[in-house]
């Protein structure tokens, strides 16, 4: 039988420094990724000089590592969730760090652009299972708070859920 958390009790898993840490430690690293995908067809055309048709490949490459940091971040987090989070960040952090340097490389560039994705879609699902486990009194509203914190409109998001939770 499931047992859905009291009402009155799901805020109290905000007040938890473990989760804001998480939170924030996740906002800023998605954020830098981001960031940094904002910018990937002027860096790929402007700096490194690749035709703009090229832009899309690298794009689905992106795409495609994407999807394998999700699976990877995933299945590793079951077994090392702070690890793969802290391991994931780590290498997304040191390829941020190197698209400036080796920007001028098309094909540095372009496997740094594939492993960003990797690295930066490895962190979400570890982040989200995470929440979970530090409020554990209110696993719903932690997930909504860690799946809020890449997205734009995340306090808005958070309000609805909460919202929709309580009414």
């Amino acid at each position: 039988m499931v047992h859905s958390p009291c009402l009155h009790r799901l805020p109290t898993c905000l007040l938890s420094g473990r989760i804001w840490l998480l939170v924030l430690a996740t906002a800023a690293f998605t954020g830098g990724v981001m960031a940094a995908f904002s910018y990937i067809s002027p860096l790929l055309t402007e700096r490194t000089g690749l035709p703009s048709w090229a832009v899309p490949v690298v794009l689905v490459g992106f795409g495609i590592g994407s999807l394998i940091g999700t699976n990877l971040g995933g299945r590793l987090g079951d077994r090392h969730p702070v690890r793969t989070f802290i391991g994931a960040a780590l290498v997304g952090t040191i390829v941020l760090a190197l698209l400036i340097p080796l920007s001028g490389n098309a094909a540095a560039t372009v496997v740094l652009v594939v492993v960003l994705g990797v690295a930066g879609m490895g962190v979400p699902p570890v982040a989200t299972s995470l929440a979970m486990r530090f409020a554990s009194n209110a696993p719903t509203l932690a997930a909504a708070s860690s799946l809020s914190r890449a997205e734009p409109r995340g306090p808005t998001v958070l309000k609805q859920r909460w919202h929709r939770l309580t009414s």
